[in-house]
């Protein structure tokens, strides 16, 4: 089953939603905050920004991943490049996982917060 705001605004690229994800009523129009709702309203929005952030993340420490094992093959077998390139890649990789972590974090709180919606 898709989201209610699939036909609203499709994913960009099919990665970021958009910051209403979730907020969308049936004909697309944005829900009014109802008695007490206005807190999750906004931790929506702001959670929705948050998860598109921690997707360029994610998207960037890949794009280290490959760099960096560029740059180890590139090396020719010179110590220095070859520290270099671990390090990149090691970064790398505690980038990558730091970001996955957020980005689980940051949608189940969204799926948290928007039960009640």
């Amino acid at each position: 089953m898709q989201p209610v705001f699939a036909n609203c605004a499709p994913k960009l690229f099919g990665l970021f939603n958009p910051w209403y994800a979730g907020l969308t009523d049936g004909n697309c129009n944005i829900k009014q905050p109802g008695e007490g709702q206005l807190p999750a309203f906004i931790w929506t929005i702001i959670l929705n920004v948050l998860s598109s952030l921690s997707t360029a993340a994610v998207i960037l420490t890949v794009g280290y991943v490959v760099y960096g094992g560029f740059t180890f093959i590139a090396s020719q077998g010179d110590p220095g490049k070859i520290a270099a390139a671990k390090k990149t890649l090691t970064n790398a990789v505690i980038g990558l996982a730091i970001s996955l972590l957020a980005t689980v974090i940051i949608n189940t709180i969204i799926k948290i917060l928007t039960v009640g919606m």
